[in-house]
């Protein structure tokens, strides 16, 4: 866990600014102590709070605090029960995250969670919420970002998947992906038909391709999903 001063920090580092008013400040530091030090929970509510400006610390305190959090602020970590007070506190300022996506954004979020933490594709990601949403794939005008680019910098801009160590790949922290797990409408068994599905697709092209294919990273991506399905 990080100090309760670190955590104030990183809350401000996201606002316009580079920091709060005084009584934005008070708040925001009660909002550090409620999340007990907690990083990705308080880097979630820091990239919520910059993201929307104008949204009152006070009224985003106080919808932590009717998830129950406040019960937990004495909880001893170190007990069975501390790593789920993290996923609590992570779930109470991810949802917030997660309401600001439009429905093509939360569909690819989706499959991402479904995919290893460290290798999120995004090829596949562009293909299956292409499927769903079909202006995904169409062509945009000479001058216009295309909806894929604008999807894919929405993730990124909320920090929900971020670069990894290739450009084909993102990565999503495997808290994040568990949070997506336990949302009421997310349906888990059709998300996973459709990318085991996908990935089946990918390796019959690949074999009918196999002398004109353009590079071997699809190849080392199928490794790794093949892999993490164990896991899931």
């Amino acid at each position: 866990p990080i100090s309760e001063d670190d955590a104030l920090a990183l809350l401000e580092r996201y606002q316009p600014n580079g920091r709060f008013s005084d009584d934005d400040e008070r708040t925001a530091r009660k909002i550090a102590r409620l999340l007990d030090g907690f990083p990705l929970a308080v880097e979630a509510a820091a990239v919520f709070l910059g993201q929307l400006p104008g949204t009152s610390c006070r009224r985003f305190l106080g919808a932590l605090m009717s998830e129950g959090l406040a019960e937990l602020e004495n909880a001893a970590l170190g007990s069975p029960r501390g790593v789920r007070h993290h996923e609590k506190r992570l779930t109470a300022t991810l949802q917030p995250l997660l309401n600001l996506l439009d429905p093509d954004a939360r569909c690819a979020l989706e499959y991402a969670s479904l995919m290893p933490p460290g290798c999120v594709v995004w090829d596949w990601l562009e293909s299956l919420t292409g499927d769903d949403f079909p202006e995904i794939e169409n062509a945009a005008p000479l001058g216009v970002i295309d909806s894929w680019a604008l999807v894919r910098n929405r993730l990124a801009s909320l920090r929900l998947i971020l670069p990894a160590g290739e450009l084909w790949a993102g990565r999503m922290h495997s808290l994040v992906q568990e949070v997506i797990w336990l949302s009421e409408d997310f349906d888990h068994g059709r998300t996973l038909r459709r990318l085991i599905q996908h990935a089946l697709g990918r390796c019959t092209s690949l074999e009918r391709n196999w002398e004109n294919r353009d590079g071997d990273w699809e190849i080392e991506a199928l490794r790794q999903w093949s892999l993490h399905l164990t896991s899931i």
